[in-house]
């Protein structure tokens, strides 16, 4: 009988390397300030960790948020499990009360929103807007010209 190749590093479902636990490939973070509650997430999301979001929304829920915002960033990886769960996750948002927003998506969840069409549903942004301060005055009204 043949011996078995050894281990790769860094090889994910290969027969020849034990499996990843969900909450070592994704990870979030909950945090409120006033009406806002922010979940960043963290890692790669796919079909073994998609769960992990739902249930880190279903947190940030808890305490009524008016805006459930979804900091995507440092997401690494997502497969249509992972989409799917985002489009469901924006549903059970709005049926709690409360507003959906989407931002600093990364590169990866990106991808897969233009390639199925689905940024707009999701109004995706790469990045989070600059705040504007609510007195700020145009530069050209304050030069006079």
């Amino acid at each position: 009988m043949a011996e078995r190749p050894p281990a790769t590093a860094g090889t994910r479902n290969s027969p020849h390397t034990p499996q990843a636990e969900p909450a070592e490939l994704l990870s979030t973070r909950i945090s409120a300030a006033g009406p806002l509650t922010t979940v960043q997430v963290q890692g790669e999301l796919d079909m073994d960790t998609a769960h992990l979001l739902t249930s880190a929304v279903e947190e940030g829920l808890l305490g009524h948020p008016r805006i459930l915002l979804l900091d995507l960033a440092a997401v690494a990886f997502c497969d249509c499990a992972g989409l799917r769960t985002l489009l469901r996750t924006r549903r059970r948002i709005t049926e709690a009360g409360a507003t959906f927003h989407l931002a600093s998506t990364s590169r990866a969840v990106l991808r897969i929103m233009d390639l199925t069409g689905t940024a707009g549903a999701l109004d995706a942004r790469p990045t989070l807007p600059p705040p504007r301060s609510p007195l700020a005055v145009p530069a050209t009204a304050r030069t006079g010209s």
